[in-house]
């Protein structure tokens, strides 16, 4: 058995995010192509990749946040991305 004790906290922050931005997560388009560009570039956050030592933004994206994750992403980028 696992327990995955964490994953109550992705609910509760976009929860935080929605109140505190008004944007109803429900109502964002699933391919948006500058959301989807944080696996690809800093750009969209508004940051250098040296301001945050990472060539892709996907830090804040739950299992994307690792180094290890975020070197493969930039790695093997995609036309998705």
């Amino acid at each position: 058995m696992k327990l995955d004790i964490l994953g109550h906290d992705d609910p509760t922050m976009i929860r935080m995010l929605q109140d505190i931005t008004k944007i109803d997560p429900t109502k964002i388009p699933l391919d948006d192509k500058e959301t989807m560009s944080i696996f690809s570039s800093t750009k969209a956050i508004g940051v250098t990749p040296e301001q945050i030592h990472s060539e892709v933004g996907s830090y804040g994206v739950p299992e994307f946040g690792t180094k290890f994750v975020r070197r493969n992403v930039s790695r093997y980028q995609t036309n998705y991305f």
